[in-house]
């Protein structure tokens, strides 16, 4: 049986192996490429859930934002909004708002 024999250099952070027969050295670098293709997987995951989670808050901004364009869009809604409003001002500031939530709403669908 032989002896292994490892060097650590520990300003560059290398480490050399002596005296090893040649199928180990294949064995090590088996288990060093899975080691990486391991962490580079959880790091892929750990972006894939945050890509996930923004998503999922951009879908319940768009959502929010259909929820009140349909509300807007209503003519009960409307008529509720008119009766409130004291002149065409109001009227067309509300229009002015659906039409920025429509905006904002087709934004978010490209987004």
């Amino acid at each position: 049986m032989q002896k292994v024999r490892v060097k650590i250099d520990l300003k560059t952070s290398w480490f050399f192996i002596y005296d090893l027969p040649p199928y180990s050295l294949g064995l090590i670098s088996f288990v060093f490429f899975f080691f990486f293709l391991f962490a580079y997987s959880t790091q892929n995951r750990k972006i894939l859930a945050n890509l996930q989670r923004k998503a999922l808050s951009l879908r319940q901004n768009r959502q929010i934002l259909l929820s009140s364009l349909f509300s807007l869009s209503r003519p009960r809604e409307r008529r509720k909004l008119k009766r409130k409003s004291c002149g065409k001002q109001r009227e067309k500031d509300a229009f002015r708002s659906l039409a920025v939530t429509l905006s904002l709403s087709l934004l978010f669908n490209f987004v």
